[in-house]
């Protein structure tokens, strides 16, 4: 139990952490509509991903602050989410996630790239609240997520990820829709699986992208609706999952607004025990 619990908690804050490029992909949707012309027009700039990236990492990163809601509905329930991001070098994070099973929240801290995480349901199990995940750690745990999360940099800045999908990525609608009270332009995005292989140079990345094509995945969707100021307001992605699909979608808001993210004091920071 302790094991699973632990295993779980870890995954799902790892699916936080690289929210909005899980190469796992998605069907295409051919139901989708392109409109990107019409002079006048906002988006109508915008032609190809690569345009849609020139749009908005000049205001991502003078900004370099935000915060953000996340919903994860799959097969095994919806789990949500709602911290900060601040950009740096490396990204730092702040998150609470809730259990899909109805626990207690979790709260993670993605500081110089390792995570701190306090999951209440293994309190129990731990000498201290907080234990953590260390890319060059040689603790089990380290060793089997540390991998992902050293991609946190790369895949929790949505400029970033636009930056990945420039190669891959086709644009294949634009509209003009209301979210969060705000006019945005929706760009979908229809990423070609076999290129985003060939473009993606991080190996625990590409193992999952080869791993989705050799299950005869070909694409997967990418949404994102950017506001007047250039920013994203809101992305989504639509993915297979082992029983049936996981949709994730993040709201994004208070660009450039005040953050408080902090690694845990030492002193509450522990380990956890494995038998």
């Amino acid at each position: 139990m302790r094991k699973t619990t632990l295993a779980t908690c870890a995954s799902m804050l790892v699916l936080a952490t690289l929210t909005g490029c899980d190469p796992g992909g998605a069907a295409d949707d051919p139901g989708r509509s392109s409109r990107t012309d019409g002079a006048g027009q906002p988006g109508a700039e915008v032609r190809t991903v690569s345009d849609l990236f020139g749009l908005v990492s000049g205001e991502v990163g003078q900004r370099n602050t935000t915060h953000v809601e996340l919903r994860m509905a799959g097969p095994v329930g919806t789990t949500t989410g709602k911290g900060q991001l601040k950009f740096d070098k490396p990204v730092a994070m702040q998150m609470t996630m809730s259990d899909p099973r109805g626990g207690a929240d979790t709260e993670m801290e993605l500081v110089d790239n390792i995570v701190y995480l306090k999951i209440p349901q293994l309190r129990q199990f731990a000498s201290k609240p907080w234990f953590k995940i260390d890319p060059n750690g040689t603790d089990p745990l380290s060793k089997t997520f540390g991998a992902m999360i050293s991609m946190s940099d790369q895949y929790s800045d949505p400029t970033k990820q636009l930056d990945q999908l420039k190669s891959a990525g086709t644009l294949t609608g634009v509209t003009e829709e209301q979210v969060n009270g705000e006019q945005t332009t929706h760009y979908a995005i229809t990423v070609d699986v076999r290129k985003m292989a060939d473009s993606v140079t991080d190996p625990t990345a590409k193992q999952l992208v080869l791993a989705a094509a050799a299950q005869g995945i070909d694409h997967y969707p990418v949404d994102m609706w950017v506001n007047s100021a250039h920013l994203p307001v809101k992305e989504v992605i639509d993915m297979p999952a082992a029983a049936g699909r996981q949709t994730t979608t993040v709201n994004y808001s208070d660009w450039g607004g005040p953050v408080d993210i902090q690694a845990p004091p030492a002193d509450q920071i522990g380990t956890i025990p494995t038998p």
